[in-house]
């Protein structure tokens, strides 16, 4: 009797375990590239960087051996409830070391036992705690951190008790985080109010890339930014940009001016020069799309559009870059004669 209500309890306990887990088993059988891309780790390396200036030294008291490679899960789960919270980052160091030798379906389990456990010690943790433990989760796994409980507690707690710890570097953390959990209506609003009463204290110290993480953040959370300071700042560090361009920071620029509605000539002259120069290493299709889509927003034709466009790697290259200059030259061209038309429809 005892061991069919032993075996009964064990189901309910693995029932409920599975219903509120964050991961389910096909969740690691494909790869899912929307927050891996490289100006995502950029930022990521910026916030390990702020991080580091700060960062507790704290004596290693666990072994990689005690927990990993994972035989029984629920041994797995006790151990861990005995790690003190300053060895916590080192688990997840270990996981990250673990994973590219685990079985998929081992995997997904210790990852949601993991979830669980550091998420059930949110308020025990100290801001530094929590700010390091969610740079290593995002480094474990940088194209599902958003879909981890532990992320929305975190980022939760980064914005409440910010009014303790409101440095420029602990703002771009959490506009960092919210950043990637921008499917959430919630953490958009929390996004929009924490920009809207905090940046205008912070702008001015802001270098170009701590810069392109609020705008990133903003964008990719809908959110627009009235602010008179910023739309400065943005013109500004468009037309700041002279050799040698990075391509990534100024396409995340061009989508906020496009977002906040701000049309600047002075910032289209120097779109068209930097494109007429050469100057813009790298740029790819996507890059023209974006550069070109200011252009369209201001009902404008850049100058010399036939030649801005060009591509170096073969003949097939040459005509893609071709066509595309036809392209974009006729819905220039359409679009500036829809706004001389207005006053004929009657």
């Amino acid at each position: 009797m005892s061991r069919l209500l032993n075996g009964v309890i064990d189901n309910v306990r693995r029932i409920v375990q599975r219903s509120f887990a964050s991961f389910a088993q096909k969740d690691f059988l494909y790869e899912d590239h929307s927050h891996s891309g490289t100006l995502v780790n950029r930022f990521a390396q910026q916030i390990a960087l702020d991080n580091s200036h700060c960062a507790n030294i704290v004596r290693n008291s666990i072994k990689y051996s005690q927990f990993y490679p994972v035989h029984n899960h629920d041994k797995f789960q006790l151990e861990l409830q005995n790690v003190p919270n300053n060895q916590l980052i080192r688990i997840v160091m270990f996981t990250a070391n673990y994973r590219s030798n685990a079985d998929v379906s081992k995997f997904f389990k210790v990852i949601n036992i993991l979830d669980n456990e550091v998420e059930s010690r949110i308020k025990d943790l100290d801001y530094r705690e929590l700010k390091e433990l969610m740079l290593m989760f995002m480094y474990l796994l940088p194209n599902k951190f958003a879909d981890l409980d532990f992320a929305k507690s975190g980022t939760q707690k980064l914005l409440l008790d910010f009014s303790k710890n409101s440095t420029k570097e602990d703002f771009l953390q959490i506009c960092f985080y919210i950043g990637l959990l921008k499917k959430s209506q919630k953490y958009r609003e929390h996004l929009k109010s924490h920009i809207k009463m905090h940046l205008t204290k912070y702008i001015d110290d802001l270098n170009s890339v701590q810069f392109a993480l609020v705008v990133n953040s903003a964008f990719k959370c809908s959110v627009t930014i009235p602010d008179e300071d910023f739309k400065q700042k943005l013109i500004a560090e468009v037309l700041n940009m002279n050799n040698d361009v990075d391509l990534q920071i100024l396409v995340t620029l061009a989508k906020s001016l496009r977002q906040n509605k701000i049309k600047n000539d002075e910032v289209l002259d120097k779109v068209q020069h930097l494109l007429e120069m050469r100057k813009i290493r790298d740029i790819d299709l996507r890059g023209y799309a974006h550069l070109f889509s200011l252009f369209a927003e201001c009902r404008r034709i850049p100058k010399n559009i036939m030649q801005v466009i060009v591509f170096t790697e073969g003949r097939d290259e040459e005509i893609l870059a071709d066509n595309i200059r036809k392209a974009v030259k006729e819905h220039l061209f359409n679009m500036q004669n829809i706004d001389s038309n207005k006053g004929n429809v009657k």
